[in-house]
């Protein structure tokens, strides 16, 4: 007998593994049918593949530092992580790009299994029908041609949101860091998101004490972002 929970996850799977297989058979289509441009899918598989501590960028960009454009350690452990992996450059991109879009769809189906607690295998499927749409969601189409990995920087938000309210601590602060590290940029995301939360918090009960660790969260991604 299959639990509730068995389920949720079984659901998630079938999502994950749709979005994965459609994003990464279009990118792998990208490189070798279509012929990759070279910003920014082009760019993006060079820096994450075997790249060295300075992140250099191609030759024909003139070899520089990528965080002379943005500081992104995030795509140096990546790269790191490019070298434990047993394939190709293009293979690699393709499939930690479809990785990201495909847990977004994931991430989506969780949060609308707990808010709706679906009852029938219908209900679920209309649920995992939209958690795979949001894996498909304008911002990624249109941006299909000139894939960007920064979309990991929502997916980063909305895992340390859920664990923060959840209570895990440890892994919430994990998603945290790892967001900020994404791009100089990260910060500004969190805080905005965080200061409408505290304020929804701050409205209902009227105290700064019980918004206190989303204030020392926002000062800490406001000024990193500085």
């Amino acid at each position: 007998m299959v639990g509730e929970a068995d389920k949720k996850w079984l659901w998630g799977a079938g999502v994950f593994l749709i979005a994965f297989q459609l994003h990464y058979d279009y990118l792998l289509n990208l490189f070798y049918h279509f012929g990759a441009p070279y910003f920014d899918a082009g760019l993006f598989a060079h820096l994450l593949w075997h790249n060295d501590w300075t992140l250099a960028n191609p030759h024909l960009r003139g070899e520089y530092s990528y965080f002379c454009v943005h500081f992104s350690p995030f795509l140096l452990l990546a790269s790191r992580f490019s070298q434990l992996i047993p394939t190709h450059m293009v293979e690699f991109y393709s499939g930690f790009i479809a990785g990201i879009y495909a847990t977004l769809g994931l991430v989506m189906l969780l949060a609308l299994f707990a808010c709706f607690r679906p009852r029938s295998a219908w209900q679920s499927a209309l649920l995992a029908l939209a958690a795979l749409a949001f894996a498909f969601n304008g911002e990624i189409v249109k941006g299909m041609w000139m894939p960007h990995f920064e979309y990991a920087i929502p997916l980063g938000i909305i895992l340390f949101l859920w664990l923060y309210k959840r209570g895990h601590t440890g892994w919430s602060l994990f998603f945290f860091v790892l967001t900020l590290l994404m791009r100089e940029d990260a910060g500004l995301h969190l805080t905005a998101i965080l200061g409408v939360l505290a304020a929804i918090a701050f409205w209902e009960k009227r105290s700064f004490q019980a918004i206190r660790t989303e204030l020392i969260l926002m000062a800490y991604a406001f000024g990193y972002s500085l």
